[in-house]
């Protein structure tokens, strides 16, 4: 059940897009490593986030996984396009799962500085 995971990998990944000093310009080259590595740690940084039964933490694991490998390429694109548009909609546009584009105080309730502003 994939998209059990977009809404607590969105509100994640909003945060550490937007606060990543790292902005490459294309997919290669040490700042896009370190940016993909960064936004690649959602999974491990879920039980962090969000409270997990310790006995289902393996399966919550491996499931967000699969997720993330069947959607990244969406995922990765917020590394290039940390607009609020693109942040708002990818979950309806982007990865589909969504009817409509989140709301801004659903998006950004996990981002400390919480800036509804036009780029993350």
């Amino acid at each position: 059940m994939p998209s059990a995971f977009a809404w607590p990998s969105l509100t994640h990944l909003v945060p550490v897009c937007r606060s990543s000093r790292e902005r490459p310009k294309k997919k290669q080259g040490d700042n896009f490593y370190r940016a993909v590595g960064l936004i690649g740690e959602v999974c491990d940084d879920l039980p962090m986030r969000h409270p997990i039964q310790p006995n289902k933490r393996d399966d919550v694991l491996e499931a967000c996984q699969d997720f993330w490998e069947e959607y990244d390429d969406a995922f990765v694109k917020m590394i290039f396009d940390r607009s609020a548009q693109f942040a708002l909609s990818i979950c309806s546009e982007h990865l589909e799962l969504c009817e409509e584009d989140m709301s801004a105080s659903f998006l950004y309730a996990f981002d400390p500085t919480n800036p509804g502003k036009d780029e993350l």
